[in-house]
């Protein structure tokens, strides 16, 4: 699966984008994992997504008030976040890597 994705990818880097689609992949990696952030900082003090839906950014600060008793309730949520925003920021990488045709030569 992984290898059709660069290889899909591939074809649009070499097509009509040339290789500027390496640069919009990795600058859209890093902001999806901004974005994550930014939501995740907002909702944590109460001022991004409003309780019935899911956040973790809420999440974790509801597991502050636990923390002395129960500390996985703030470390599940924050250990996810961690892992999401550095899995999209290594998958860009890794794409920019594997497409990139400089480093392919050496």
């Amino acid at each position: 699966m992984g290898f059709l994705l660069i290889l899909s990818l591939n074809k649009l880097v070499n097509g009509p984008f040339g290789t500027s689609a390496n640069a919009i992949i990795v600058t859209i990696s890093l902001d999806i994992g901004g974005i994550i952030l930014a939501e995740t900082t907002l909702s944590f003090p109460g001022l991004g997504i409003k309780p019935p839906n899911p956040s973790w950014g809420s999440m974790v600060a509801v597991g502050n008030r636990y923390i002395q008793t129960a500390s996985w309730i703030s470390l599940v949520p924050g250990t996810a976040i961690f892992l999401t925003v550095m899995s999209i920021n290594l998958l860009g990488d890794g794409l920019r890597d594997a497409m990139d045709p400089y480093l392919r030569n050496r």
